[in-house]
């Protein structure tokens, strides 16, 4: 059982849903003995009010983890099993917004106050989500089209301008300006993919212990209803994601572009796209990220508890 409490708006919800783990052994194909396998029943997504908002989250998690002790008595509490993204919409007639709570974050109106799961002899309810879960999970979906959120990393001169070349390139722009498709091409991929400047390729980044680049500034922004502008005061520990003119437009898994402004000019963001701005002298990086609904269409433990429901019989 999965005992999940959370708090919103000062008042508490909680939610018991119930999921089920069987082990089973197999002889391997090289025939060299045994291999246990684990299947869950009554695990996705689950789909509940939390006054105001709609609140899902993940039922189940890993049932072979080496921290789960399956031998411990019923009533147990186990050590919790693998946790998702708390995801926060605001309306299930119209969602416009998604928060996904990756961190307890202070001042925010939902928290999740208690997460648990312990072995029981049997369940007070069928497995996965409850019937009126399962409803309300059918509206969103079908009255979603998908998300997406504009990412910034900030690229200061002393990046960028180590190369002579990009110096006499950038020290002629004298507004803000928007790399060109094809210009830079990238090393694979679609032109219009990641438009860069000239000479990215000879920037001196300071880079981690796995290679990957470290030391930019990170920065959020917010959807006004046209285009995406940047937010130097989003929280910490919420990443947002909106639903925009474009993602209503866009036909389903499709990844349509992001509409941007900054400092009065207007773009279109379709995956990266570099930006320079002469008073700062940084190159912006803006990063479209797309999210299609957590699910779809109906999920296998959806399906199940239709087709065991009474109105199907």
């Amino acid at each position: 059982m999965q005992d999940t409490v959370v708090q919103a708006n000062g008042n508490d919800y909680e939610f018991k849903r119930y999921f089920e783990c069987n082990k089973t052994e197999d002889l391997s194909e090289a025939g060299d003995g045994f291999h246990a396998h684990w299947h869950t029943v009554g695990t996705g997504y689950t789909t509940v009010t939390v006054g105001p908002y709609v609140l899902m989250y993940y039922i189940g998690g890993d049932c072979d983890s080496p921290t789960q002790d399956l031998s411990v008595p019923p009533q147990s509490l186990l050590p919790m099993f693998d946790t998702r993204f708390l995801r926060i919409l605001d309306s299930a007639a119209n969602p416009q917004r998604l928060d996904l709570l990756v961190d307890r974050t202070d001042g925010y109106p939902v928290v999740l106050k208690t997460n648990v799961v312990s072995r029981i002899e049997r369940a007070e309810q069928h497995l996965g989500p409850a019937d009126p879960d399962l409803a309300l999970k059918e509206i969103i979906r079908r009255k979603q089209h998908g998300f997406q959120r504009v990412e910034i990393k900030i690229i200061p001169m002393d990046v960028w301008g180590v190369s002579n070349d990009a110096q006499r390139y950038f020290g002629q722009l004298k507004s803000v300006t928007i790399a060109r498709v094809g210009e830079a091409p990238p090393r694979s991929g679609r032109a219009e993919s990641a438009v860069r400047f000239p000479y990215f390729l000879q920037r001196k980044y300071q880079r981690g212990a796995h290679g990957e680049v470290v030391g930019l500034t990170s920065l959020n922004s917010t959807y006004d209803g046209g285009s995406f502008v940047i937010d130097a005061h989003s929280p910490d520990g919420v990443q947002t994601w909106y639903a925009t003119t474009e993602t209503r437009m866009a036909r389903r898994n499709s990844s349509p572009a992001a509409r941007v402004s900054y400092k009065g000019v207007e773009f279109e963001v379709t995956g990266l796209q570099e930006v320079y701005d002469p008073d700062t002298k940084n190159i912006l990086l803006f990063t479209n990220y797309v999210m299609p609904y957590p699910w779809g269409g109906p999920e296998p433990v959806d399906i199940k508890q239709l087709s065991e429901s009474p109105a199907s019989q």
